[in-house]
C-alpha cells in the first residue's frame, strides 16, 4: 500500500519511503539500487545482505578455475584454493565483526 501511495511522487524522501518499502516487502534487490542511488551505503549493504548477495557488499577472490597442467600439479592447485578460502573466511568474519553493519533486532 505505501508504494501505490508514492505513485507520482519524486523526490529523495519518496526514493527512501520506496526503498523502506521495498526492503520491509521482501524486494531486496530493488531496495538495495535505491538506497544506493540515494548515497545510502550501510542501508544499501543491509539490503544486500539480507539478499544473500555477499559480493555486492565485499569483495571476493576469484576462485581460480584452470585445472590444466601449468597450474602446477593437484596440490599446489589445493593449496591455493585453501589460501583464497582463508581470505574470503577473514572478509566474511571482518564483515560480521563491522559494528556499522550490525543489524538491530526486533522483540
Amino acid at each position: 500500500m505505501a508504494k501505490a501511495e508514492l505513485l507520482g511522487m519524486q523526490g529523495p524522501e519518496a526514493e527512501q519511503l520506496r526503498a523502506d518499502a521495498d526492503q520491509m516487502s521482501g524486494a531486496l534487490e530493488q531496495a538495495r539500487r535505491y538506497f544506493a542511488a540515494t548515497d545510502q551505503e550501510l542501508k544499501a549493504d543491509e539490503s544486500a545482505i539480507l539478499a544473500g548477495d555477499l559480493s555486492a557488499v565485499i569483495d571476493l577472490p576469484e576462485v581460480v578455475r584452470n585445472t590444466g597442467p601449468s597450474t602446477g600439479g593437484m596440490l599446489s592447485r589445493t593449496a591455493q584454493m585453501l589460501d583464497q578460502s582463508a581470505s574470503v573466511r577473514q572478509s566474511i568474519s571482518a564483515l560480521l565483526q563491522d559494528p556499522d553493519l550490525q543489524i538491530g533486532t526486533s522483540n
